[in-house]
């Protein structure tokens, strides 16, 4: 486990991860009828999922000064110094380079036409889907490569991370109806777990994500920063938003191979989240790129 060396996260911390966890899962069911009325046009899930990310971050961060809570500083995490425009680039040139193959292998075998009559919306949803790239990124690398990965290691922060990608329904859900229900959250928090009734997502939906929380945890340490990770995670919402408008949503072969609509529940996607993982592992990086590059981010310890 990497982190800071003074700090060894045991049972207080892991107990004082669970009363936090709780609060900001509290704090979302009370909150999401009211952030409902506020964006009505946006589906339910996502208004879960993203005023849960983001309280439970608020929460984490308020302990930030305790070691026990949390056992890295953000510069520890690479969050302040140089160069973060540099690895936000090249985070996102792989994640494009690896959906490109993707989208490519599906065309030339059939599995996603080029058939999609959204294509004049692309530079609309580029210049959303980009800073809402990086937004997403930062929050969720440093929730899950920054404080849990330290506090719960590589492989159960990876496995979370793909676990809690799943609490949606199979097929989306709509908007949230009618007046102010202060029970919204409660009485729809069981379409949360449809995908985790379908085998296909079980599986390769989970193993795929499995191997890219992995592959950012590689490069957490590999770098001593989170900003390569943020960019490869923005890279990943960047082409998942852009490819719709140009590519048949729904695979016209195999769902087991090609995916559903997010794509990265298809052996093909797994398959490049396994090179990515092996890239992370292995692959060279620029030299200023080692914790030990940048005099001002520091060499972590394992």
């Amino acid at each position: 486990m990497a982190g800071n060396p003074n700090v060894n996260p045991g049972t207080p911390a892991r107990l004082d991860f669970v009363v936090r966890l709780a609060a900001a899962i509290v704090l979302t069911l009370a909150l999401v009828p009211v952030v409902a009325l506020a964006l009505p046009g946006v589906a339910f899930h996502r208004l879960l999922t993203r005023t849960l990310l983001i309280l439970v971050l608020t929460v984490f961060l308020l302990g930030r000064s305790s070691p026990r809570t949390w056992g890295e500083s953000l510069r520890d995490m690479g969050l302040r110094g140089p160069g973060s425009g540099s690895r936000i680039i090249l985070g996102a040139a792989v994640s494009l380079v690896l959906f490109a193959l993707i989208l490519g292998l599906s065309w030339a075998t059939g599995g996603r036409p080029l058939e999609s009559p959204m294509a004049a919306a692309w530079p609309r949803d580029l210049l959303v889907a980009a800073p809402t790239g990086i937004g997403v990124g930062i929050l969720e690398e440093t929730l899950w490569r920054g404080y849990l990965r330290g506090l719960l290691g590589a492989v159960v922060s990876s496995f979370l991370y793909a676990v809690v990608h799943f609490f949606r329904p199979l097929s989306g859900s709509p908007v949230a109806p009618g007046p102010y229900d202060p029970l919204l959250a409660v009485r729809r928090l069981p379409e949360m777990f449809q995908s985790l009734s379908e085998p296909r997502h079980l599986t390769l939906g989970l193993l795929s994500l499995f191997l890219l929380g992995m592959a950012l945890c590689r490069l957490r340490q590999r770098t001593g920063t989170l900003w390569l990770g943020i960019g490869i995670h923005a890279g990943f919402v960047l082409a998942i938003a852009l490819y719709r408008d140009f590519f048949a949503v729904n695979a016209h072969g195999s769902l087991w191979i090609y995916g559903g609509t997010r794509l990265h529940d298809g052996l093909l996607a797994t398959l490049a989240l396994a090179v990515l993982l092996l890239l992370a592992a292995r692959g060279p990086l620029p030299r200023h790129f080692s914790p030990g590059g940048d005099r001002q981010v520091p060499h972590l310890h394992h």
